[in-house]
Parts: structure tokens; C-alpha cells; sequence
């Protein structure tokens, strides 16, 4: 269960429309050597998908509410671009915590293209083990 897998110099796209979130987040990453991309909202992280060369990154962290275009939409906008990565970048969903929407959000998640989802606040050992499994597999799954 110990992360035996060093996550310095993976790239990190974040989408978190909540800056303290976003910072937390940010922070906790990067005391891990993670390299991350700041995306405020969901019209901003397939923006920054697009605009990057495909392998730029090695996961998208995706916040599931967000304002203009949540998370679920950015997934499928993503999924759907012609981008050489485009089906394989494994994306992650962040939900806020209402335990009994979680089998749903779930669900919905896996439906949109997620390949896994954490609730919030993060539990960053979670993550950690799913940035680890993603940087030794290059996948991970629902």
C-alpha cells in the first residue's frame, strides 16, 4: 500500500473553480513534485487540454462543479477532441462530498469518460495512489 513510486515531474492539469481548493491542492502536489496547471473552470481546462502538445500532461484532476461548464461536459469535450491523447489522458473527478450522490456521481463520471473520481476535501494519500498507479500503469480505472 506504501507509495513506492516518486510522482516528481508528473504534469497535473487542475480544474477547481474554488481558489482555496485550488491552492490547497496545488500545494500538496507540489511538496510531491508535481508540476501543476491551474484551470479555473471547465471552458478553461479544455482550453489548456487543447493548447498543450498531446502528452503534456499525465492527468487532469477535474473538479465536477463548476460554473459555465462543469465537469462532466469538460471530460466529454475532451474525450471528443481529435487530440493523439484524447482517450487514453486519464481524468479524474473531484466531488464535492454528499455521500449518498456519490454511487450516481459514480457513475455519471464513468459515463462522461472519467477513468476514476476522489470526494472532497482530498484525501491526498487517495490521490497519491491514484497519481502513482497512473504514472507506473499509465492508466488507472473506475
Amino acid at each position: 500500500k506504501a507509495l513506492d513510486c516518486s510522482l516528481a515531474n508528473m504534469n497535473v492539469l487542475l480544474a477547481e473553480d474554488n481558489e482555496l481548493n485550488a491552492e490547497i491542492a496545488q500545494a500538496l502536489l507540489e511538496s510531491e513534485g508535481v508540476v501543476v496547471t491551474r484551470a479555473a473552470n471547465g471552458n478553461e481546462v479544455v482550453d489548456l487540454y487543447l493548447s498543450h502538445p498531446a502528452g503534456s500532461f499525465d492527468a487532469i484532476l477535474m473538479d465536477i462543479m463548476m460554473p459555465d461548464m462543469d465537469g462532466y461536459e469538460a471530460t466529454r469535450a475532451i474525450r471528443l477532441s481529435e487530440k493523439v491523447d484524447a482517450a487514453d489522458i486519464p481524468i479524474i473527478a473531484l466531488f464535492p462530498i454528499y455521500e449518498q450522490t456519490i454511487p450516481r456521481a459514480a457513475k455519471a463520471a464513468h459515463d462522461a469518460g472519467m477513468n476514476a473520481h476522489l470526494s472532497k476535501p482530498l484525501d491526498f494519500n487517495k490521490l497519491k495512489n491514484i497519481l502513482a498507479r497512473i504514472k507506473k500503469n499509465g492508466s488507472v480505472s473506475l
